[in-house]
């Protein structure tokens, strides 16, 4: 793996920590409940101010 794998495959896991930590925060406020549908990927993308989420499926 070279140097820009290694640094994109490191973002990747960043932004996937933060979509994590945003949902979680989000189910234990009770921002989203049962059944509830979490927002878009572009709506948390634009929330956590990155430029895309890569890795989610666009629902």
């Amino acid at each position: 793996m070279n140097e820009t794998s290694k640094t994109d495959a490191a973002r990747s896991g960043q932004r996937a920590q933060l979509v994590y930590r945003f949902v979680l925060e989000g189910i234990n406020r009770g921002e989203w409940t049962g059944q509830d549908k979490l927002p878009s990927v572009r709506s948390m993308a634009e929330r956590l101010k990155v430029h895309g989420i890569e890795g989610l499926p666009n629902a």
